[in-house]
């Protein structure tokens, strides 16, 4: 639809009663599109700005809510948590509309040591492709990622011999978290997924990363039981798996990452076989992922366990 008359209103001015019809549109439109359960994040976003504690953006057609867009600060980034416009109004015109103002709005932000010299973003539910996005400027980098499903088949993952054959494994446990950051900084130094994420870079930033997958509902409920840690000879580690809930009946792999010299050792999809496998005797009957489509190795990983991909989209990066 196309935009008419519309304004755009701080989400921290709203009640949370203004935000229901969208937040009720959003929890459906993830669970049809993702096999996600955003109730969770919904009540979140509810509790926030019931309490004017919320960074974002509401578009306001006529006497109607037709979208909203939220972010948080990290220092000197800012990260768009969602952005999601109802299904009436959904389309180019109304996004740009809408992001056009959060972009704005940030760079025009005077807020010491606050959102305006990285953006990054992640929209799952944006309809319009970075090539449609912002005709005006500033444009973003886009990188296409891919949103991949594996059903529950009533089989096993396929075993896969391999060199890992000499590591021990253990679930995942609290202690292992600084060892964690640190092989996460270390295997995604100048690989493409630093560019969309820059929590990559430093092992300040992969604690932090760590810290949002085992602590808050954004990427699913963690389960411990279900993730899990590779250990060389020394006890270091050399590779881990970390999984989450996103439904009640869908798992989703978090994390999985090996140290460089155990790549095309077969640990990766060891870590993933097993962390499968949990998923399944957990009465999940379905698993999804996200993975940069840059990533081939990971991709054709995917592929060979089971995955297709769902859904396409992009992250999104402003410098």
């Amino acid at each position: 639809m196309a935009p008419g008359r519309v304004i755009l209103a701080a989400l921290n001015e709203l009640t949370p009663a203004q935000l229901e019809p969208a937040l009720r549109e959003a929890s459906e439109a993830w669970l049809r599109r993702l096999h996600w359960d955003f109730r969770a994040t919904a009540e979140l976003i509810r509790s926030y700005v019931a309490m004017r504690a919320l960074d974002g953006l509401a578009l306001i057609a006529g006497a109607e809510l037709a979208g909203y867009c939220y972010w948080v600060h990290e220092g000197e980034k800012t990260l768009l948590g969602d952005l999601f416009v109802r299904e009436r109004w959904r389309g180019a015109a109304i996004e740009n509309l809408l992001l056009a103002g959060v972009i704005e709005g940030l760079r025009q932000s005077r807020l010491p040591g606050f959102g305006a010299r990285r953006i990054e973003a992640q929209l799952m539910q944006l309809a319009t492709r970075a090539s449609a996005l912002l005709p005006e400027g500033p444009r973003p980098r886009a990188f296409p990622r891919l949103f991949m499903l594996r059903p529950w088949t009533g089989l096993a993952a396929p075993a896969l011999r391999g060199a890992w054959e000499g590591l021990r494994f253990t679930p995942w446990s609290m202690p292992f978290q600084p060892a964690a950051a640190r092989l996460i900084a270390e295997v995604y130094a100048g690989h493409v997924d630093s560019e969309i994420n820059d929590q990559y870079r430093s092992v300040e930033g992969s604690g932090r990363f760590l810290q949002n997958i085992i602590q808050y509902p954004g990427c699913g409920i963690f389960l411990p039981a279900a993730s899990w840690l590779a250990h060389d000879r020394s006890g270091a580690v050399a590779g881990l798996s970390l999984s989450t809930r996103v439904a009640d009946d869908t798992g989703h792999i978090a994390q999985l990452c090996v140290r460089t010299e155990w790549r095309g050792s077969g640990l990766a999809h060891e870590l993933l076989r097993r962390s499968l496998d949990c998923l399944q005797s957990a009465g999940l009957r379905e698993t999804t992922l996200t993975v940069t489509e840059q990533n081939s190795r990971a991709v054709s990983l995917y592929e060979i366990m089971g995955f297709h991909p769902i859904h396409r989209f992009e992250a999104l990066v402003w410098e």
